[in-house]
């Protein structure tokens, strides 16, 4: 089974990106301040902010952020009261959510933290999170975890929602 990393809307910097740091075209100093941008981004309060450090995360292959990615998928802190009225849930909206997954599986790694993680966002209540963790869970899942998998994705079938 081929398992391909879903596309970003940063895919066209992608390839820029990945070659200079492969290639080495750029010098240490310049990575570490990208690096600095991006947690700058990750912590602003601009959700459109984040939401670009996120996908730069996993573009860039900060496997050191997985922790954030994660704090900020599994964030169920709820948003204003008036941003609720108009239909949002948490304050990590369901795009940065979505995203966070997408990062992770860019960072092509699996541990019990990124699976307790993923087994959360199933039960997300934006569908999108809910599509991108089962892709995830395809894709990073090792094969010896499978039936539990399964099992779990049966379950979400049962449900009316999904």
């Amino acid at each position: 089974m081929l398992r391909r990393p879903p596309r970003s809307t940063l895919f066209p910097y992608t390839t820029l990106f990945r070659s200079l740091k492969e290639e080495n075209n750029l010098p240490d100093e310049r990575w570490e301040e990208f690096k600095k941008y991006t947690e700058e981004y990750l912590t602003s309060d601009n959700w459109k902010t984040r939401n670009i450090g996120v996908k730069l995360a996993g573009t860039l292959g900060y496997n050191d952020m997985i922790p954030r990615l994660i704090d900020m998928l599994t964030d169920r802190t709820p948003d204003s009261f008036i941003n609720r009225l108009l239909g949002g849930d948490y304050y990590q909206v369901g795009f940065i959510r979505r995203n966070c997954i997408r990062s992770l599986i860019q960072l092509k790694e699996y541990n019990n933290d990124i699976e307790n993680a993923l087994y959360t966002a199933l039960n997300d209540p934006y569908w999108e999170v809910v599509a991108q963790t089962v892709e995830a869970l395809v894709c990073l899942c090792p094969e010896d975890k499978y039936p539990d998998l399964e099992k779990r994705l049966i379950t979400l079938l049962d449900n009316g929602n999904f």
